[in-house]
C-alpha cells in the first residue's frame, strides 16, 4: 500500500492511497494530534495548573451552575477545563436530595467504590474518632492518598446548611 496523491485545503488533508481508499484529516483533528515540539509545548503550557491561594479563591474561584452541568455539553467541558487548571470549582443549586452529588460526578467519571462505599457520608457524631465525624473545622487535605488508587477528585455536597448548622466558613 502506497500513498497515490496528496491534496491540500485551508480545511483539511486529504490522502488517496494506490488501494482506492481515501483518508481526510481536517486542520482542526491535525492540530489535534500534532507531535511536533512548538505545539507540544504550547499544550503543556495550556495544562500547567493555577497555583493559588485562599485569597485568590475569594475573586477567582469557577464557579458553575448545576442546571447548566447537567443540560449543555460546553459547561462541563469548561468545568473539567477549570478543574485541571485549579484543582477546585463551585457547583450552585445542585438539588439538596441525598445521591444528587452522584448525578454531577458521572457528567465526568465513573464512581469509584471505596471501603466507605460509594459516598462517604460526613455529619457530626458526638465523641466522634474520627475528624469527618465531628464539627470540628476541616481544612483542605487529600483523603486516602496511602491507597494504591487515591481518589482523582472528590465532590463535598452540603445539603443541610441553616441558622442550626454552627460553622462551615472552612
Amino acid at each position: 500500500l502506497k500513498l497515490s496523491k496528496i491534496s491540500v485545503s485551508d480545511e483539511d488533508v486529504n490522502l488517496k492511497w494506490t488501494d482506492g481508499h481515501e483518508s481526510t484529516f481536517t486542520s482542526p483533528w491535525l492540530r489535534k494530534f500534532c507531535y511536533e515540539e512548538k505545539t507540544r509545548q504550547q499544550k503543556i503550557k495550556l495544562q500547567t495548573p493555577k497555583l493559588w491561594e485562599a485569597k485568590d479563591l475569594v475573586e477567582s474561584l469557577p464557579v458553575f451552575e448545576y442546571n447548566n452541568l447537567m443540560q449543555k455539553e460546553v459547561e462541563v467541558w469548561k468545568w473539567t477545563k477549570a478543574l485541571n487548571e485549579w484543582g477546585i470549582s463551585l457547583i450552585k443549586n445542585v438539588p439538596c436530595e441525598p445521591g444528587k452529588i452522584i448525578d454531577v460526578a458521572e457528567k465526568i467519571s465513573h464512581i469509584r467504590h471505596t471501603v466507605f462505599g460509594k459516598i462517604f457520608d460526613v455529619h457530626d457524631i458526638p465523641k466522634a474518632e474520627n475528624i469527618a465525624y465531628s464539627s470540628q473545622e476541616l481544612p483542605f487535605h487529600q483523603d486516602t492518598c496511602y491507597f494504591e488508587a487515591p481518589p482523582g477528585i472528590q465532590f463535598l455536597h452540603c445539603l443541610r446548611f441553616d441558622d442550626s448548622v454552627v460553622g462551615g466558613i472552612s
